[in-house]
């Protein structure tokens, strides 16, 4: 059985004897304060029924903890695995303890079961926590090893914690609500986004993904290159990520109008067994400009005022209608071109104007 990690000199420990049953050494906390450790083992290779002796300080500290310490040595797989949720459980409570500004709400027996729930999670999924235990961050990791965030604040009383995630589902949560029912429910939530997951990043490695460029997990939409002035924005259902994802074409009605004729007549064809960029390619009738045959830069268009590509958060979207003209601009920019004009006409949520270059008309519709 391991008992020591090579590259971990935090915690050391040294058989005592030649049948491999007692173990001795000490664990350091916070990289400052020793502390001896004991294990004896009832059978050798096993730490099923082992017993731990530490110093006396330490013992004073765990105290409460008792029963989750021995379920946690009967289940690690070794030694050294033990021991650094050991480590991390004495470096938790100990930074607590230490604080003189203690909230007034905080008993002991509050901290206890919040220990008790972060020991049933996983001390190692505990990734952040601050000095008080008012904010508690964890990690999931999930069957394609992409990273999940948790994060639980406390509101108002002790018990009450308020969760945050980077998931595209919200996690519905009840007032006073355990923290492990709520890492539960979010675990969950994981587990149903993993198709979701699976099918945007199908897109994001076989096509030109204009928006977003570094796209997060709760992101629902991609921007995708349809040619050097025309793309495609589809909002994908994170929990039916198969059906029919929500179009918005952008670019001159030139180059958009067949293809939304293509999509009009194949709707039928739309087929949730097979994969979301399969289907976009059948109902579209094209084929996407591919990252191994088309440089982005081709893809990109600078705006046409600005003569920039990325504007704060917005790339163009806006094209002119004119197949001779065709130049693209930040919707922003070409607004702010408009109002500068003595046609200048609105009418409810739709300004009227004329493009910059050949003077052709143009319409900007307002966001709400």
């Amino acid at each position: 059985m391991s008992c020591q990690n090579p590259f971990d000199t935090s915690i050391i420990l040294i058989p005592q004897d030649e049948d491999g049953i007692c173990f001795c050494g000490y664990i350091i906390i916070a990289n400052k304060d020793e502390f001896r450790v004991n294990i004896h083992l009832k059978e050798k290779g096993s730490l099923k029924d082992a017993r731990l002796d530490c110093s006396w300080d330490v013992s004073q500290t765990l105290k409460g903890y008792e029963e989750a310490i021995q379920k946690k040595l009967n289940q690690s797989s070794s030694i050294h695995e033990f021991l650094t949720e050991l480590k991390a459980l004495v470096e938790n409570i100990t930074s607590f303890s230490s604080l003189n500004d203690r909230p007034d709400d905080i008993g002991s027996h509050q901290l206890t079961e919040i220990f008790q729930e972060i020991e049933q999670i996983g001390w190692d999924k505990l990734v952040f926590t601050d000095n008080n235990f008012g904010t508690l961050k964890f990690v999931h990791c999930d069957k394609e090893s992409r990273e999940h965030i948790l994060v639980l604040e406390r509101q108002g009383a002790f018990s009450d914690f308020v969760a945050s995630t980077n998931l595209p589902v919200n996690l519905q949560q009840k007032k006073n609500e355990k923290i492990l029912v709520k890492y539960n429910k979010f675990v969950k939530i994981v587990d149903k986004c993993q198709l979701f997951w699976n099918v945007l990043k199908d897109l994001d490695e076989e096509c030109w993904i204009l928006e977003p460029e570094v796209p997060s997990y709760d992101c629902q939409y991609r921007r995708i290159a349809l040619g050097k002035n025309a793309s495609l924005r589809i909002d994908v259902n994170p929990l039916q990520p198969s059906t029919f994802p929500e179009c918005r074409f952008l670019g001159p009605s030139t180059v958009i109008d067949p293809l939304k004729q293509n999509l009009n007549k194949h709707m039928h064809l739309w087929d949730d067994q097979k994969g979301l960029l399969d289907n976009l390619r059948t109902v579209l009738d094209i084929e996407f400009p591919s990252k191994t045959t088309v440089e982005i830069n081709e893809l990109r268009v600078e705006c046409g005022i600005c003569y920039a590509y990325q504007l704060e958060d917005e790339i163009p979207d806006k094209s002119c209608e004119d197949t001779r003209c065709a130049q693209t601009f930040h919707s922003s920019c070409l607004l702010e071109w408009m109002r500068c004009l003595p046609s200048f006409r609105q009418s409810f949520n739709v300004v009227f104007g004329q493009c910059p270059y050949c003077e052709k008309k143009l319409t900007i519709k307002l966001k709400k």
